[in-house]
C-alpha cells in the first residue's frame, strides 16, 4: 500500500515537472519569435540604408558626370 502511494505521488510530481518544463519551452519559444522578428526587422532596415546608400552613389556619380 505505501508502495501505492509512493508510485502515485511520484507520478504526480513528474506531470508538476512536465507542466513546468512545458511552460518553460513556450515562455522561450514565444522570446526566440521575439528575437527573430527583431533581427528580420534589423536586417530590413540594413538593407534600406545600403541600397539608400547605393543609390546617393549613383546620384552623385550622375551629377558629376552631368556638370
Amino acid at each position: 500500500m505505501a508502495r501505492a502511494r509512493f508510485e502515485v505521488a511520484k507520478e504526480s510530481g513528474f506531470r508538476r515537472e512536465a507542466l513546468s518544463l512545458a511552460g518553460e519551452k513556450a515562455r522561450l519559444e514565444a522570446r526566440l519569435l521575439e528575437i527573430e522578428e527583431a533581427l528580420s526587422i534589423e536586417r530590413a532596415e540594413g538593407r534600406e540604408v545600403e541600397l539608400t546608400r547605393q543609390f546617393l552613389e549613383e546620384y552623385e556619380n550622375q551629377d558629376e558626370h552631368g556638370r
